[in-house]
């Protein structure tokens, strides 16, 4: 590959616009760097990619930070800043297939000019706001984006900050679109963290023709959880404390590992459930969701997936899954915080705005509940840091 000049192509692709391609670029590259002081001994498989940090980082990480998407998503879509395409009607396949460049610099800024009068009356409007800011620029608060409707009694907030000059200057250089803002953010609040992202197709109906040597019993959440569950270990998941941010169906599939690790006789799998501190649910249908319940009609049109069918409203699978879940918390009293959906979601085929995962089916009766005014697909997304 050196002398082809493929380490030259990656290194460029690993800036590439297109995040997808920057993720291959720097998948490729850790599994060829043995001598990377925090995952030169790791692996990295089809369905982890690394995110933070890029670069050889010569401090060893402390915490890992894991992130799951679901149903339709991906680590490129799921957790990408919230942008004005998270209101377009959502489609029956798979996200990754979207265009994920965001380039902020195609933007093109129109001015329209003015005379010479109203630049000078412009010129004193912006002399007398900035007397206007020197008197409360230090006297007011942020009100957080996406303002909780509902909390539960662990809920305990605080959803404003206090701002000042100095803060909001910072916010004005950090104006730049972010592609994944959890690798982004995060970092710079906490020294020492490694950003995973996993990534792995889904699909909400069985249209779409699919490859017949692909079976339907990989896409199961038993099939999903044993493949993840040993490509987590194989990058190093378990020998530090580990944090999960898990939308959708990916909650589940969190839950499943915690508990088919929690059973394990491998001390080396069972880690994985004593390191985990904290799980964070977005819209995570603990008891079911009404996208596996339609109507005869709209089952019909839809043909529900694999994925989808396992998400009947309070199934037997579900039950017994969480039931095993807080016996898991029993043992491991890690840290629990659900975000819920209360908009509904459109999507394309069946013009018929859907709540995919209600409060009650959110709720999973333990740790912090925050119900947030969005839908399914622009919950996982932050509208700013």
């Amino acid at each position: 590959m050196c002398d082809l000049g493929w380490i030259s192509i990656l290194f460029d692709w690993k800036n590439h616009q297109n995040f997808r391609i920057q993720s291959w670029a720097n998948r490729t590259l850790l599994n060829m760097d043995d001598e990377d002081p925090i995952n030169g001994n790791y692996m990295f498989g089809k369905q982890t990619v690394l995110l933070h940090p890029k670069n050889r980082y010569h401090q060893d990480a402390k915490i890992d930070v894991v992130l799951v998407h679901g149903l339709l998503g991906g680590v490129s879509f799921s957790w990408r800043e919230k942008d004005l395409l998270i209101n377009e009607p959502l489609g029956l396949f798979d996200m990754n297939n979207k265009n994920e460049s965001h380039n902020s610099s195609n933007t093109t800024t129109l001015k329209r000019p003015v005379g010479e009068d109203m630049q000078n009356y412009l010129d004193s409007y912006k002399e007398v706001k900035a007397r206007e800011w020197d008197l409360i620029g230090n006297e007011f608060e942020f009100v957080l984006n996406d303002i909780p409707h509902k909390e539960n009694s662990k809920g305990n907030g605080p959803y404003s900050l206090k701002g000042n000059d100095s803060t909001v200057r910072q916010t004005a250089l950090n104006e730049g679109y972010s592609q994944c803002w959890p690798s982004d953010w995060l970092p710079t609040d906490e020294e020492g963290l490694r950003v995973i992202g996993v990534d792995y197709s889904t699909t909400l109906s069985e249209w779409l023709p699919s490859c017949p040597l692909k079976q339907k019993n990989h896409r199961t959440l038993e099939g999903r959880t044993d493949k993840l569950m040993h490509q987590l270990l194989a990058i190093g998941i378990g020998d530090r404390p580990i944090i999960f941010l898990a939308h959708s169906m990916g909650g589940l599939l969190v839950k499943n590992m915690l508990v088919a690790a929690r059973n394990s006789n491998d001390p080396n799998v069972r880690k994985l459930f004593e390191k985990t501190r904290s799980v964070f649910f977005f819209s995570t249908p603990h008891h079911g969701s009404p996208l596996a319940t339609l109507n005869s009609a709209y089952r019909f049109f839809l043909w529900p997936s694999v994925e989808v069918d396992e998400l009947r409203t309070d199934s037997p699978k579900l039950v017994s899954l969480h039931n095993n879940f807080l016996e898991c918390l029993e043992e491991n009293p890690m840290k629990i915080v659900t975000f819920a959906e209360s908009l509904p979601t459109e999507f394309t085929a069946l013009k018929v705005p859907i709540l995919c995962v209600p409060k009650d089916a959110a709720d999973p009766s333990v740790g912090e509940l925050y119900e947030l005014p969005l839908n399914h697909m622009s919950i996982c997304k932050a509208d700013s840091k």
